[in-house]
């Protein structure tokens, strides 16, 4: 595994919002971020250069990373993460190392973990459907745009295939309600992938201001007010494997879990 110093950045000041985007790892041709949740990835529709993380690679490396794409569009972006999710990415400052990342993306050789904390225990539901002691299980559902509401994304029949490993952890009790921390590994790359398939096996995320009920809502507001719980969706990308630019052999960064229980 990877080991390296950490160090961060000056603040970088959007508007209103301080953002201080973390370097984990650096080299002439890439660098791995420690995104910090809130952070919009690339410009879209209501989202300026400016307000991204795009627009940090040009403040901060300079208007050479846009040669690091295709035609200028998302320089230095690789991979995303949702907006509300933090944790590990790798950008790159050069069209090569573009390439090179792109293709292993493509290709689903990169190994990803995700961390998050869902509502319910997970042990209890697999006991349910006979799975009793099973600590790891996959769901393999296809996702594809709600039917009903196309901002959000669901299980569905005509979907892209889409497949999740999970590891069960901890189950805590806060406030008499249940709560379990799991592992998550995606094996492909859709849209709020993680946080679909754990909706639909009745575990939504926690924080989650898309796919969480309006009840669990309620719940986390008294719970924030307590300071038993963050104000976030807890979904953290705590690992990345892939085979660096210039290099032969995986190398694993990783980013701490942002919050304890």
């Amino acid at each position: 595994m990877q080991t390296v110093d950490t160090f961060l950045l000056l603040p970088w000041y959007n508007h209103h919002i301080v953002f201080t985007p973390e370097i984990i790892y650096e080299n002439e041709d890439y660098a791995v971020l420690n995104k910090p949740n809130g952070l919009v990835v690339t410009p879209g529709a209501g989202h300026d250069e400016i307000d991204t993380l795009v627009g940090w690679l040009v403040s901060h490396y300079g208007e050479g990373i846009r040669d690091a794409c295709v035609e200028g569009h998302r320089p230095g972006i690789v991979h995303r993460l949702d907006k509300d999710t933090s944790g590990v990415m790798v950008v790159v400052k050069t069209l090569d190392a573009f390439h090179h990342m792109v293709s292993q993306f493509k290709n689903r050789t990169v190994k990803k973990q995700y961390e998050a904390l869902v509502w319910g225990n997970v042990s209890e539901t697999l006991e349910e459907k006979s799975h009793a002691g099973i600590e790891t299980f996959e769901i393999n559902a296809p996702i594809g745009r709600n039917p009903r509401d196309h901002t959000r994304f669901a299980v569905t029949r005509t979907g892209k295939e889409a497949l999740t490993s999970f590891t069960v952890g901890k189950v805590v009790t806060i406030k008499d309600t249940q709560f379990t921390q799991m592992s998550c590994m995606p094996q492909s790359g859709r849209t709020h992938q993680i946080r679909v398939h754990l909706k639909s096996f009745g575990h939504g995320i926690v924080g989650d201001p898309l796919y969480q009920s309006r009840s669990f809502t309620h719940k986390l507001v008294e719970l924030v007010k307590d300071n038993d719980l963050q104000d976030r969706l807890y979904l953290h990308a705590h690992s990345l494997t892939f085979i660096p630019p210039g290099e032969t052999k995986e190398k694993t960064f990783t980013s701490p879990v942002p919050w304890t229980l």
